[in-house]
Order: structure tokens, then sequence, then C-alpha cells
């Protein structure tokens, strides 16, 4: 049975599924730009591989030859049997992680769960993993939400909404040090102002987040917010407007671009404007970001209501397009993980992708069987087991298994 502990590298594995229905909720497109409507019936979810590059722009071809993709093992059928016993791993949480308890933030070892101890339902820290001795970050009142946007390092950055996720009403701001206990740094009312859930990051003491500034739009108009965590006091600042504009945060840059593809490009840390990356002329709706690559749509066909979607990969760093498959059908999400895609088109089924070679295989669906009452997700060099919980409007990380567990090279023609 696979092993349900989360690697080092995992980091925010609840909290990062959860905060991607925050845009949702708050009435916001915060980081998800909008995919293209569906106005046809459900795709089949086909796929084709096509591993070549297509340059778009001043870019470099980036496939690289078939002699350079590792040999596939196994077979389509043993590959696929791999993955989905890996879906059975479960988190083993201890005794003294409380009655129904919930995993709610990870960072290396570090772990938040969210459980009810002694009657009360509260939020612990576990700095040395789920062997180690626990210490309190928060108690939650009645039907209020946690979520953590940073861990880093001895800082644990979180926010606490007090009338749950669904509905609007007071929330607070709490940055947890060391081992001091935790202190409200921002505090407001949703109705009014929406909480710093999604992005947030972190340079130095400043704390850095996209807002929206009305709901009137799709996307709404948006700038970027710092509040100086050092000051006591501080009131945010708007350091930037990016106005109606899709966004995506990578490793290196911010990127915010019209629907007429109209790029601006920021320092991720000083938000300085630098140079526009090549290659991203044709991106029409960004699907994931792995470090400062991007996952995304270039071009939607529609042949007698059956529509063609093209997923592509692009490099920021090195100005590299790479055709990965085209698929039959929209896509209605995906993440990706070092060479490894996981793709959901609207159909709800959900295909693995080995970004090297463009090969792809369903891991859900009506040929690999259907998920009950369980989703998968794969982020951070893990592959996590989510559940959904409808009654709050957010999804809980039940299980996670290492992706060096598992087997990565896709076989052909699966």
């Amino acid at each position: 049975m696979p092993s349900g502990r989360r690697p080092a590298r995992l980091v925010l594995a609840a909290a990062a599924a959860v905060l991607a229905v925050a845009g949702v909720v708050w009435g916001a497109n915060l980081g998800r730009p909008a995919l293209v409507a569906a106005p046809t019936p459900a795709p089949t979810g086909r796929t084709t591989p096509t591993p070549t590059a297509t340059p778009s722009g001043p870019v470099t071809a980036s496939a690289a030859p078939s002699s350079a993709w590792p040999t596939p093992t196994l077979s389509c059928s043993d590959f696929r049997a791999a993955w989905r016993a890996a879906f059975a791993s479960r988190i083993d949480f201890p005794p003294s992680a409380g009655r129904d308890p919930v995993l709610v933030g990870v960072d290396g070892e570090r772990e938040l769960v969210e459980g009810t101890v002694a009657g009360e339902r509260l939020v612990q820290d576990f700095p040395d993993g789920l062997a180690g001795v626990p210490r309190r970050l928060t108690t939650l009142p009645d039907g209020a939400f946690f979520a953590a946007p940073v861990i880093q390092r001895d800082r644990i950055l979180f926010v606490v909404l007090d009338a749950g996720m669904s509905a609007r009403g007071p929330w607070r701001l709490f940055l947890a040090e060391g081992g001091a206990a935790p202190r409200i740094v921002l505090s407001g009312d949703s109705h009014t102002e929406r909480p710093p859930l999604y992005p947030v990051w972190m340079v130095g003491d400043q704390l850095t987040w996209i807002a929206a500034t009305g709901e009137t739009t799709i996307p709404p108009p948006l700038v970027v917010r710092q509040l100086d965590l050092a000051t006591a006091g501080a009131n945010p600042v708007d350091v930037r407007e990016l106005g109606e504009r899709n966004w995506a945060l990578t490793d290196s840059f911010l990127l915010a671009w019209t629907e007429d593809r109209d790029l601006t490009a920021f320092d991720r840390e000083s938000l300085a404007l630098v140079a526009t990356p090549p290659g991203f002329g044709d991106v029409l709706s960004t699907l994931a970001v792995d470090g400062d690559r991007l996952l995304y749509t270039s071009q939607l066909s529609y042949r007698a209501n059956d529509p063609t979607t093209v997923l592509r990969l692009l490099d920021l760093k090195a100005g590299t397009v790479q055709d990965v498959l085209t698929l039959d059908g929209e896509l209605s999400h995906a993440m990706m993980s070092g060479d490894l895609a996981l793709v959901a088109p609207v159909d709800e089924s959900r295909l693995l992708v080995d970004l090297r070679s463009g090969n792809a295989i369903e891991l859900v669906g009506s040929t690999a069987g259907r998920l009950d009452g369980f989703d998968i997700s794969l982020r951070g060099g893990s592959l996590s087991i989510t559940r959904s919980e409808e009654a709050r409007g957010i999804v809980h990380t039940v299980g996670s298994v290492d992706l060096a567990a598992l087997p990565t090279v896709v076989p052909p023609n699966c």
C-alpha cells in the first residue's frame, strides 16, 4: 500500500485546493483566467500526442528528440493500475490531532491540522510532522473557516473567515512567528473588502497579493496590494494597477494580460516592469504553473460541433514553446508538477500527460473507472487525494503519495 506521508517539497497541499475555490466564492477571477465557454456537447476525451515544438514569435523549438525521452517500462494497464492503487492512500492522523482531523497546510515536515480537541475546534501546528508534538495555533469560532495562504519557515500567515467560506462577513489575517502567539495584522469585512487569500506571497517583510476592486466585469479590475508586516498598524498600499486583466504568477514573474494578449510583465519580488518574455502571443487560457513554465491552451476550433483544444507548454526562462497534445474537447482545468500534468476535460475524466513525449493515459473515466466521492490532484511533487465538503464549499486533502514512488514515464498509445 502506498505511503500516506507527504514529501518535503509539497507546499500548501490542502490550502491550495481550498483557495482555488476562493475566486468563485468571493466573486472574483483571482488568478484563474476564464476558459472558453462550452456551447457544445460533452467531449470524447480522446487525445492525440503531438510532441513537436511550435514556435510563437521569437522562441526556440524545445521538443527533445525521441532518443532523449525515457523509455517506458510498463504496459498501459500496469501503469494505470499502479496509479489507481495509490488512490487508496490516506493520511494517518495521530490521536493528538483530535476528532475529525483535516489537513489545512503543509510546508516540508511542518503540517497544520484542524480538528476538535476537548470540545474545541482548533488548528494545531505540527512543526516536525504528524509524529511530533503539536502546538495550538488558533481556536476557531463555530462556523469559522481557516485558510493558510503562506507558510514560510518560522512564519505562518493565515486567515480566519468568521462567517465561513460560503458567506460574507468579518475576517482576520494573523501572523504567527516562531513560537509566539499569532497576532492580527489586518482585518475587514468581505462585504466591502475581500481577504488576501490567493495568490499571496512574502518577500522579506512585504506581504503581497492581488486584489479585486470590483465585481462588474470578468475579469474584474485588479490591483497588486502590499502590507508591511514589520510595521505595527500598517495599512495596505496599492502598488500596481493591473486593470481588467487575467494573470499568472510564476517563480520569477507576475504576468498580466488582456483578452487581446496585451501582456505586461513584472519581476515577482520587486514588482518592477521587465521585458515581456517571448512566446506568450498565442496564450488563450493559463491552466497550470510550475516554476517558470506555463501549461496553457492556445487555440480552440470547432469541427461540426466537435471542439479541439491544443495544449502547449511555455518555458519563460528558456523562451521555448512546445506542443504537448491535441484534445478532442475542452478542458476544465489542469495542474503540473515536473514532467507530468494532470488534465481534466469537462467530461470529468482525468488524463495524466507526460510533457516530454506528449503521451497521455486516462486515470479516471469511462475506460479507467470513476472515483467514488474523491478526486485527485497533482502539485508539489505529489499525487494528492482530495475530498469535497460541499456544505462548506471546500476541498480536503485526505491522502498523498510522493511521485518518486510512482511510475512517471507514460507509455505510448494508451
